[in-house]
């Protein structure tokens, strides 16, 4: 009875929120010399590994691995371990601009970036693509050690750029906008816009060896993006971007226009169908530009509005501004229905641009905001400068838990796909910084172009959040390892688990304590488990240097 009271204090620790505990910063990096050079995502692996990219001009240093710029800007891949320390960087590139957009990895620590190039050729390692437009997209694959697997690229005769990548166990997804035709591999996408800004977008998705599964295409007659993906726990994948002027269609479901822009969320499965799509809008210009998906199949998107009053279905948001954006946050359950939007903001600019959810379907969101204070909730961050960043964290209920800025005198920025919570709970967040010094809490980085006249010159920022342990559970070892990983979770009764040690022995006990199963592992770092009932579980994984307990959902 004492060992059953003792887990389920565990189990209640684990589960409940404290709120207003904001942790602190753990470690911050910056890259970068006289040229312009900014990260544009980032990401982790299952050792907590953290992986960055962005973009470059002239030279930029990462440890001991100076890279050199073969034309306007390159793009550039740097991999840190999780106390900060460069462990390999590399370039690609060619004449003129050339940039990752988004970067992701796999369950087995291979990484997959996505990007433009609008070079005449692209150089990754010693292979070239050539460009067939003004800007083609390419998809490229890594292992672990930076070692180039594969590539792939979108060719049209116009501009077509990917905004977003995600990767599962069996496959690579990739959402964009094309202007023109564009081929992949045997496919064909038609546009349907004109005009000027006549994009519309696409998705696409390939095998783990780049082989193509599938591509589609959605539009009106004007401007169309997918901002951002994710998949959610069965294998269906979530896209969320605006639309400009005119209807937007996914297959069979046409969302009609309220404004200059609006914003869409659109659900396919795991075939490329679209199983629903939903808008939300105002009068004037609306843009969503991240998406995340908790563990309970929920989509959550943000963005910025600048109409007076935006609707989400039955729900609104209030602009406190004029000619002014303010930030939403709005959470959709699995069918499309809104479940709550949330606004935050003052009187000037305010962007949310990115997002990320734990375990414990807390949300993360961070962006920019300009001159004045920011409020949240019953926080308010002081804005240093120009343009400074901010991050907040929400519960699944959507209160405020907390939020923290960062920025120094000038321009300092994030952007989609800059935030990403780690293996181990931490919470990673990447940008660029224009700014002589940018101050996160205690913490300074020092701009190579300090003291320029006039410099508009970035550097990279990498910035570390320490796990929060206040709600994230720290009892049940969720943020004291780094070595385990365990998919796909939720499981519809079978889950996989991949160890950095060998793996000596697997516990499973229910929500009350019970043990469900026990087993012993011959010394294995790759196996296959599975549980019948639907429930709450705790796995508790013994291998030859820990013991670690990791929670998991099984829904039939």
């Amino acid at each position: 009875m004492i060992r059953k009271t003792l887990f389920l204090a565990i189990v209640l620790s684990y589960l409940t929120n404290s709120y207003g505990q904001t942790p602190e910063w753990n470690w911050i990096a910056k890259a970068g010399e006289t040229g312009d050079d900014e990260a544009l995502s980032t990401t982790s692996d299952m050792n907590g590994n953290i992986i960055v990219a962005g973009y470059f001009n002239g030279t930029i240093i990462f440890g001991i691995d100076t890279l050199s710029s073969s034309g306007a800007s390159d793009f550039f891949i740097a991999k840190y371990d999780p106390a900060g320390n460069v462990l390999w960087a590399k370039k690609g590139g060619g004449s003129l601009n050339d940039q990752i957009t988004s970067i992701t990895t796999d369950p087995w620590e291979n990484i997959i970036v996505t990007g433009a190039f609008q070079s005449s050729t692209l150089t990754i390692d010693t292979l070239t693509l050539t460009n067939s437009g003004s800007w083609d997209t390419f998809v490229a694959k890594f292992d672990s050690q930076g070692n180039l697997q594969w590539t792939k690229q979108i060719i049209g005769t116009d501009h077509d750029n990917a905004n977003c990548v995600i990767a599962d166990s069996t496959s690579i997804v990739i959402g964009g906008r094309f202007k023109q035709n564009i081929i992949i591999d045997t496919d064909t996408l038609t546009n349907i816009s004109s005009g000027t800004y006549a994009f519309d977008v696409f998705l696409v998705k390939y095998d783990t060896s780049g082989n193509l599964a599938w591509s589609r295409s959605a539009g009106g007659s004007n401007e169309d993006v997918i901002n951002s993906l994710s998949f959610d726990n069965n294998g269906n994948i979530l896209a969320t971007g605006y639309y400009t002027n005119s209807p937007i269609t996914f297959d069979t479901i046409t969302l009609t226009n309220s404004g200059s822009n609006d914003i869409f969320l659109a659900k396919y499965n795991s075939s490329g169908n679209v199983i629903w799509a939903k808008k939300a809008a105002g009068t004037f210009n609306d843009y969503s530009y991240a998406l995340a998906v908790d563990q309970n199949n929920n989509s959550i998107i943000s963005g910025y509005f600048g109409s007076s009053k935006i609707y989400f279905d039955s729900d609104s948001l209030v602009n406190i501004g004029s000619a002014t954006f303010d930030i939403f946050l709005a959470k959709y359950d699995s069918n499309g229905n809104i479940i709550w939007v949330k606004r935050a903001g003052n009187t000037s600019m305010d962007v949310g641009y990115a997002l990320s959810t734990d375990l414990n379907n807390n949300i993360l969101i961070a962006g920019n905001y300009n001159n004045l204070p920011l409020f949240f909730g019953a926080d308010t961050i002081e804005n240093s400068g120009l343009w400074d960043v901010f991050l907040a964290k929400y519960d699944e209920f959507g209160n405020e838990l907390w939020a923290k800025g960062a920025g120094g005198n000038d321009y300092d920025e994030t952007h989609p796909n800059c935030l990403h919570i780690s293996q181990n709970g931490s919470i990673i967040l990447a940008g660029g910084f224009v700014s002589d010094t940018i101050v996160f809490d205690s913490i300074s980085l020092v701009n190579a172009n300090a003291g320029i006249p006039f410099s508009t010159s970035r550097d990279m920022f990498l910035a570390v959040l320490s796990p929060d342990t206040f709600t994230t559970g720290l009892n049940l070892n969720e943020n004291i390892t780094d070595l385990i990983v365990l998919f796909p979770n939720p499981t519809s009764g079978i889950f996989n688990l991949k160890s950095s040690n060998p793996i000596m022995n697997l516990k499973v006990f229910n929500s009350t304590g019970q043990l469900v199963t026990s087993k012993d592992i011959d010394g294995q770092d790759c196996l296959t488990f599975s549980l019948e009932s639907s429930g709450i579980y705790f796995v508790q994984i013994t291998t030859n240097k820990q013991i670690i307990t990791k929670k998991i959902i099984v829904k039939k």
